[in-house]
């Protein structure tokens, strides 16, 4: 049998019920599960499935996320709100940033018991078009008094 568990559960661990024959058993899932992890519940043996996530993936400990600005805020700096694994935070990307450089969110990641926590990783992606530019450019032109 197969538990099917969200990513951000698999990471973070929590509390989800199985059902077993007829009847709903509740099961703990511990933090840092992996796909293909093997779990007994009630002595019924499952395999954890863990559902992929649309923005985030893992590397062991780690967690990993595309950030994308335009040309202009990476030339120039912008602050952005990300999701990380319990929330939303929000993340200053520094002046002249460059197309596939990663920063570091330190302890960010999975706290698996036994291990040290691991980190989340944001790479950036580069989108060709200046909309940053265009809203100073708005502001810039004003009413032409």
């Amino acid at each position: 049998m197969e538990i099917w568990v969200p990513f951000r559960k698999a990471c973070l661990g929590g509390a989800g019920e199985v059902l077993v024959g007829d009847r709903i058993v509740n099961v703990l899932i511990p933090p840092g599960v992996e796909d293909g992890h093997g779990m007994e519940v009630e002595g019924v043996g499952f395999v954890v499935r863990v559902e992929n996530d649309a923005q985030m993936w893992r590397d062991e400990a780690d967690i990993h996320q595309t950030i994308t600005v335009d040309r202009y805020e990476a030339k120039e700096g912008t602050d952005v709100t990300i999701r990380i694994l319990d929330g939303y935070m929000k993340v200053t990307v520094p002046a002249g940033i460059e197309m596939g450089q990663k920063l570091r969110l330190k302890g960010r990641g999975i706290a698996i018991p036994g291990q040290e926590r691991g980190h989340m990783y944001l790479t950036v992606a580069i989108t060709g078009t200046d909309t940053g530019r265009a809203r100073v450019r708005k502001i810039n032109l004003g009413s032409g008094d």
